[in-house]
């Protein structure tokens, strides 16, 4: 009897043990080895599909524990360790459908988790070349019929809230192949009480616009077929987002005035929506939600100061000019001070030449006189100058007798 209490009291001490065992601390080692482990052929080790699948979902689900925890992923080797696992488990031994079923339903109890579902799927498309995990999250938000959503939303709101999350994140991470999908999720703009699936189909619509159909990619599509393929797709989102400006639910309202300011900003709305867009903006001024009037006026401050017609001053072109001009306004007036030196010379050589500091002559209607005055002053001048010349030579006389 003292034996059997013995044992059941080691027993209890073990098992409180591994309750209180720290497995944030632990997490991280643990996924490194599971990660090596997964790298590894187990289809050869085990000489066969079934017990590798067996031990390939068995890492992939410590993988999936570890991203329920937010502190988990802020250690340093736990984010990219858990996308490896999930990642090759997924696209390696055909787990897509598994993986995309418990991602989704992690998203719906987790506010981190819809961003990092995004990131997986992105993450497998840039190192297997795999959209497949994009495509399945898709299919599993659109698993759920719109009325279900409807039925949800009065029950549990925040679930609701992060499906439609997954969405937006995606649109906003891989927006070229939501833009593919897009005909799957129009049923969706009808949900009448969930208006938070609204919003974020409004939001990854912003998102396609944006970053698929630029107004630049127009001067790049081959053929004449393609441009009007884009140009209609392109219209039938804007006219999406034009509706749901008037959508009943206030924060609908604002998530499409705060997608068109974004449009704006990016310089990817049409020039004749121009004045349509402004006149909306200006109406939901008048708008019972406050939320919807701020909205309305920062889409109205940013139109004006992305303005059309009035592009902002490149100061740098300016700046530019003013050197180049300063330049040649320096080159003129050396110019110029060298063509006035050479005139002051000029007319000081002509007063040594005619012996006078005056003008003998002036104009009068284009001919010629002589001054009397100045006559008479010359008159005596040359009398003084053959005087002296006379003395002189009598002088040079007298030397030269002598």
């Amino acid at each position: 009897m003292l034996l059997g209490a013995g044992r059941s009291k080691k027993a209890a001490a073990g098992e409180a043990d591994e309750a209180t065992w720290d497995w944030q601390h632990s997490r991280q080692r643990i996924l490194l080895a599971v990660l090596d482990v997964v790298h590894v052929d187990l289809k050869a080790l085990f000489q066969g599909l079934a017990a590798a699948e067996q031990l390939i979902s068995l890492c992939m689900e410590l993988a999936l524990q570890a991203l329920e925890s937010p502190a988990a992923l802020k250690q340093e080797s736990t984010w990219p360790a858990c996308k490896d696992i999930l990642t090759h488990g997924a696209v390696m031994y055909q787990q897509l459908d598994f993986l995309a079923a418990a991602l989704m339903d992690r998203a719906r109890k987790h506010e981190h988790v819809p961003q990092l579902a995004a990131s997986l799927a992105k993450y497998a498309e840039e190192k297997y070349n795999s959209t497949q995990l994009a495509m399945m999250l898709l299919s599993e938000f659109c698993r759920t019929p719109p009325a279900d959503y409807d039925a949800q939303y009065g029950t549990n709101q925040v679930s609701v809230r992060l499906a439609s999350d997954v969405v937006a994140c995606l649109a906003k991470l891989q927006p070229k192949l939501v833009s593919n999908q897009i005909s799957q999720l129009q049923p969706y703009l009808g949900c009448s009480k969930a208006s938070c699936i609204r919003g974020a189909l409004v939001a990854a619509t912003g998102h396609i616009l944006v970053q698929v159909y630029p107004i630049q990619a127009m001067s790049s599509s081959l053929g004449a077929g393609a441009a009007q393929a884009h140009l209609r797709s392109k219209e039938a989102l804007l006219r999406v987002l034009s509706k749901r400006i008037m959508d009943k639910a206030a924060f609908v309202r604002q998530k499409a005035l705060q997608t068109w300011g974004k449009l704006v900003e990016n310089s990817c709305l049409p020039l004749p929506l121009w004045n349509s867009l402004l006149g909306m903006a200006v109406g939901r001024l008048e708008d019972e939600s406050q939320l919807v009037v701020r909205a309305a006026l920062q889409l109205i401050n940013i139109m004006m100061t992305q303005g059309i017609f009035q592009p902002p001053l490149k100061a740098q072109v300016y700046v530019n000019t003013l050197q180049k001009k300063e330049a040649e306004l320096a080159e003129l007036q050396s110019t110029a001070q060298a063509d006035a030196d050479c005139e002051d010379g000029g007319s000081g050589q002509a007063q040594g030449i005619g012996g006078t500091t005056g003008n003998a002559a002036h104009w009068e209607d284009g001919d010629i006189k002589i001054k009397p005055e100045l006559v008479e002053c010359d008159a005596e001048t040359s009398v003084q100058a053959t005087n002296s010349a006379d003395g002189q030579s009598r002088h040079a006389g007298v030397q030269w007798s002598e």
